[in-house]
């Protein structure tokens, strides 16, 4: 917690500066804007084989993020908020793995899981030029971001209720193009690809201790988006 809250202050005491000289610096750097936008997403991620809550775990989660942008004309600095979750149920067999461990029994299952993963995230962006007459512009970021997972299952019938959880950095990089709708510049588009290294979330245990011990682990994710934004 310690170590959380010293990245927390350093990162902002970064920030504040950053903002405090941004109009000295872009006498050198060109015009300086601030950006507001959102995103609709689609986040593809895996379980690992044999740690997931069987044949129902699906690979894709519908995701939102908003964000606020700081923006040179060469690179930026954006801060947002991700949020993905999916809901699924279905049947496992006796023959099916639930996180690991065989089902066995002698008849189907009906069971229901819930995966959500959230979190503030910070991209260093940078712009590239393409077409000054179509206004579009392409763009790579690198990024961090403060991510939970959590993993609900229910099998109703044998009372049986898992929750896995667990709060940690994860590494983010990612690249689009981006298009300017009017003459000023003030409202656009984009389309990015990102990837997260999700596979952090790896042997999480339930927050509940089991008779024998279940692990849940994710694999890393890619997140294709189209978003709007607005520059002040």
């Amino acid at each position: 917690m310690e170590r959380f809250v010293v990245r927390v202050l350093f990162f902002f005491g970064m920030l504040v500066s950053f903002l405090v000289n941004a109009a000295d610096l872009s006498e050198g750097l060109g015009q300086f804007t601030t950006s507001v936008g959102a995103d609709l997403q689609s986040r593809y991620m895996k379980f690992e084989k044999n740690r997931a809550p069987g044949t129902i775990a699906k690979p894709h989660m519908i995701q939102g993020s908003g964000h606020i942008a700081f923006n040179f004309p060469w690179f930026g600095l954006e801060l947002g908020y991700e949020s993905s979750r999916q809901d699924v149920g279905g049947l496992l067999t006796p023959s099916d793995h639930y996180f690991g461990e065989r089902l066995g029994g002698n008849a189907d299952l009906e069971m229901a899981a819930k995966t959500t993963i959230r979190g503030p995230y910070a991209n260093l962006t940078g712009f590239l030029p393409i077409s000054e007459e179509y206004r579009l512009q392409g763009l790579c970021f690198i990024g961090m971001g403060r991510l939970h997972t959590k993993v609900v299952s229910i099998i109703p019938a044998a009372d049986v209720e898992n929750i896995f959880s667990k709060r940690t950095w994860i590494p983010r990089a990612g690249v689009g193009i981006q298009h300017t709708l009017n003459k000023n510049d003030s409202f656009g588009i984009r389309a990015m690809v990102a990837w997260e290294q999700t596979s952090r979330f790896r042997e999480m245990l339930p927050t509940e201790e089991t008779a024998t011990p279940i692990y849940a682990s994710l694999r890393n994710s890619v997140i294709p988006s189209l978003g709007v934004f607005y520059n002040f």
